[in-house]
Order: C-alpha cells, then sequence, then structure tokens
C-alpha cells in the first residue's frame, strides 16, 4: 500500500513539474485532439482560378504567389501538382493527360495527378502536388 501512495505521489511531482516548465514558458503538451486545428490554423490557403477556367481533360498553367502549378480537371474533380516537371524543362500543364496520368511533354515521363508519383521514366523524381480545398466555384489550394 505504501509503495502504491509513493508511486501516485511522484507521478503527481512530476505533473506539478510538467506544470511549472509549461508556465515559465517552456515546452507545452498538446492533447492530439488539439494537433489537427493546430496544424489546420497555421496552413493557408490560395485561390487559383474560377473552376469553369479549367477545361476537362487538359492542364492549366496558373501562376500565383511565387508558384507555378497545373490545375487539372478530370471526372470533376481538381487536381493541382507543380508545372515544371521534376525531370527537365517541361510544363505538365502543357502535357497529354490520360486519366489520372500527365505525360510531361519534353520527355514523355508520365506522373498520377492525383499523388504526383512517377508512373514512367525518365521522370524519378514525384512530382509535388497541393491539396484542393472544397469550393463551389473557385480551385483553391492548402499551402504550407
Amino acid at each position: 500500500m505504501l509503495s502504491r501512495l509513493a508511486s501516485g505521489r511522484a507521478r503527481l511531482q512530476n505533473h506539478r513539474q510538467i506544470i511549472k516548465t509549461v508556465e515559465k514558458g517552456g515546452s507545452q503538451i498538446i492533447h492530439p485532439s488539439d494537433l489537427t486545428s493546430k496544424i489546420e490554423a497555421k496552413m493557408s490557403t490560395l485561390t487559383l482560378c474560377r473552376k469553369d477556367e479549367v477545361p476537362e481533360d487538359e492542364g492549366l498553367k496558373i501562376e500565383k504567389d511565387n508558384l507555378s502549378v497545373a490545375v487539372f480537371q478530370f471526372e470533376g474533380n481538381y487536381y493541382v501538382m507543380d508545372d515544371l516537371c521534376s525531370h527537365g524543362p517541361g510544363s505538365l500543364s502543357e502535357g497529354f493527360l490520360d486519366g489520372y496520368e500527365i505525360e510531361c511533354d519534353f520527355h514523355a515521363g508520365a506522373f498520377d495527378i492525383r499523388t504526383g508519383e512517377v508512373l514512367r521514366p525518365p521522370c524519378m523524381v514525384p512530382q509535388k502536388t497541393y491539396r484542393v480545398i472544397e469550393h463551389p466555384e473557385d480551385v483553391v489550394i492548402e499551402i504550407p
């Protein structure tokens, strides 16, 4: 019984030390349920264009706020990735879109527009993609 009491006191002392550390500006302990909202609060959004400006089954190049991205529409969904191919000077917005596969117009390498995954060489580095935020009229992406 005494060992359980001592163990409980040790845990209480540890909790008090954590509270003092936080009060003095030390590291904060974040509950997992708060983590998502804190991460989302740090993310920004960027409106790229109107949805009706993006042709079905083709790419559209958008240059905005130091970003150059390719916007694609396939089966009513919108996808955004960096426009400059990770392999060379090709513009993915000028490539050939076949389903979820965009073929670079420079070396014919290919990427998945949903994930940026390399589908065909000579490309070897995945393409950066951006999360598209649901919006009724515009293509809006999340940016860090």
